[in-house]
């Protein structure tokens, strides 16, 4: 098992950053990359997210104190599970800390482990922040 763990900053509150992260039938939204997105049930999401190759999955979506867990039911990777919770950032910012633990069929490169926590991450912590503060503004 792998686990990923990073640390950004969403331009947005962290009460409106809160609730476009729980909101999972938005997740396209903020998710670059999603190719497919369903919400067979309440609290679950299935989806195809774009990497080097598809991967598929379907996850079942928990509120936690100040963020979310998520954990595999069923999908292309062996596990995944995790949690995303978000503090006051100061400024009008968020801090959004990432903590993933996967387990693959298949040896990951490490270079692909990086991708993930240096610019995936990072990525849909920005966009879920212009997300959060758009729908602000309308």
């Amino acid at each position: 098992m792998n686990v990923v763990r990073c640390s950004c900053v969403a331009e947005a509150s962290p009460a409106d950053v809160l609730r476009v992260m729980r909101d999972i039938a938005g997740w396209p939204s903020w998710v670059p990359g999603m190719l497919e997105h369903g919400v067979p049930v309440p609290g679950e999401v299935r989806c195809v997210l774009q990497g080097p190759v598809p991967v598929r999955l379907h996850l079942q979506i928990s509120e936690c104190d100040g963020g979310v867990t998520f954990s595999m039911v069923e999908g292309d990777l062996s596990d995944i599970h995790g949690t995303a919770t978000v503090e006051d950032g100061g400024g009008g910012t968020t801090r959004v800390d990432w903590r993933l633990t996967v387990a693959a069929p298949v040896t990951i490169p490490a270079a692909l482990w990086r991708e993930l926590e240096q610019q995936t991450l990072p990525r849909w912590t920005a966009a879920l922040g212009e997300v959060a503060a758009r729908q602000l503004a309308e």
